[in-house]
């Protein structure tokens, strides 16, 4: 009794064939033949697993081990890279009437080959339709599949839409070594593209500010004007000098309908509905450095005029002298914070100014801030990044002294799901990963030499780079 036992167990170890297609002890026999059989491929005997296979075919003619010897023979020629030899037994396993009788995990390993087959001869669209059948999540090489599909669709087809749609469903953890490279290889080739603002207009690569409006990306350039970009279209609007009050930006603000354009020389707003273009007289000869907004007012920052605040209700304009120079305005959940070029802090409050730097705070000017649970990021131009805790009031400083960064110069920090990701000037983009609790290095491909960040935004999809050099950068943004 317990042989028969034993013997039940090893035949259900190979789930290939429905329970009622032959006898018990044929079953068992087959069995120790197929064990016998990948024993014999796995060890490169392929001699010894064709005699197998052939015995096989002679023994169960017109049942379901005819198709799956036939994908064995495919399988070795495969393996020694005898592609149309391959090619001949996949498809008479693919088109044998009796495949349906094989267990659905077998019938998707046959589907698969014939996909991998298919690759290898660059019959694309037969490749997408057996791959298309192992779609399950059972399947254990599901991830090998859509690494598959990734490079057809995305490298072959050019259908980056799709390409990225199969990317983002990959576990990297579940490849093999050599997909692993391949998958590396994918990110720089298909995540990675480039808005490259040197070819329009004045033809200027150094962006000094960028603002999402659903498929638009407004990008402000230092000394190029302003570009209106579709980034899912692939066209463009240009404002140079003229349509503008000058082509030297320096930030971008979003209201509604109205886009404000900060520069060197006053602040320009565009009505997105009729495209007119207004330069406000009050706002004229003033060079500004940032903009920021909320329902009712809209706050511009400036060197030597201190902040000048823009009451809509009332359409009245009033100024806040002290500091003169503002190195950033941030509306933190409808406070505004204000960074000085005298590296102090200060809250807006009650239409009051109040110094709220504190011994340990930073000591040179805040380039940007983000809120994140109850802490304040802080990014800073010379001294890394502070964490400011809201509730206990204290500093966590970050680093090239302290050892967590490789550069002090911050110019800014934003957040993405569970990541922090902090731009500086020299060394890229560092990320500081809330789950676990530590700073890792990000990658940026070579090709692109990004260095210097000046800006990053995210939306559900993409993440946005602002760099000094390398017009914006665009990453489609996968989480594994």
């Amino acid at each position: 009794m317990k042989i028969k036992f034993l013997l039940f167990l090893l035949l259900f170890s190979y789930q290939i064939f429905s329970v009622n297609s032959i006898v018990l002890n044929e079953k068992i026999n087959l069995t120790q033949k197929l064990q016998e059989l990948d024993y014999s491929i796995n060890i490169g005997k392929y001699s010894d697993a064709k005699i197998i296979l052939n015995k096989i075919k002679n023994d169960y003619v017109d049942t379901e081990f005819v198709c799956l010897a036939n994908a064995y023979f495919a399988k070795i020629e495969y393996l020694q890279k005898n592609y149309y030899p391959a090619l001949y037994y996949i498809e008479l396993a693919l088109n044998d009437k009796n495949l349906k009788n094989l267990f659905t995990t077998e019938q998707s390993k046959i589907f698969f080959l014939g996909g991998e087959i298919y690759y290898k001869l660059e019959k694309f669209d037969e490749c997408i339709t057996e791959f298309t059948k192992c779609i399950n999540e059972n399947f254990d090489k599901l991830d090998s599949l859509y690494l598959y599909l990734t490079q057809i669709y995305a490298i072959k087809n050019k259908d980056f839409v799709k390409g990225k749609y199969y990317f983002s469903k990959i576990n990297p953890k579940k490849l093999n070594f050599l997909e692993k490279d391949i998958y590396y290889y994918m990110i720089n080739n298909i995540l990675w593209e480039k808005i490259d603002t040197a070819n329009i207009g004045y033809k200027d690569p150094n962006v000094s500010s960028i603002r999402l409006d659903k498929d638009l990306i407004y990008i402000g350039l230092y000394n190029g004007g302003l570009i209106e970009y579709n980034y899912i279209l692939d066209t463009y609007d240009y404002y140079p000098k003229g349509a503008i009050v000058s082509e030297n930006v320096r930030d971008i603000y979003i209201d509604g309908r109205f886009i404000y354009i900060g520069t060197t020389e006053g602040v320009s707003i565009i009505d997105k509905r009729n495209g007119f273009v207004a330069n406000p007289p009050e706002l004229k000869d003033i060079s500004f450095t940032s903009i920021e907004g909320n329902a009712n007012t809209i706050y511009f920052g400036t060197l030597g005029n201190g902040v000048i605040i823009y009451d809509k209700l009332k359409k009245e304009y009033s100024t806040i002298n002290y500091p003169s120079n503002i190195s950033g305005l941030f509306i933190i959940e409808n406070s505004l914070y204000v960074s000085g070029y005298d590296s102090k802090f200060y809250l807006y409050k009650d239409n009051q100014m109040f110094n709220i730097s504190k011994k340990n705070s930073p000591k040179t000017p805040i380039t940007d801030i983000i809120k994140e649970d109850n802490f304040l990021w802080l990014s800073t131009y010379g001294e890394g990044i502070f964490k400011y805790d809201t509730i206990n009031e204290t500093y966590t400083h970050y680093s090239y002294e302290t050892g967590q960064l490789k550069e002090n110069y911050c110019l800014c920090i934003a957040k993405n799901q569970n990541k922090i990701y902090c731009g500086t000037l020299g060394n890229g983009i560092y990320v500081y990963n809330l789950k676990k609790d530590k700073w890792e290095e990000f990658s940026i491909p070579p090709d692109f030499l990004g260095s210097d960040i000046k800006k990053i935004v995210f939306n559900d999809k993409y993440m946005f780079i602002a760099t000094l050099g390398e017009g914006v950068l665009k990453k489609f943004v996968v989480e594994n």
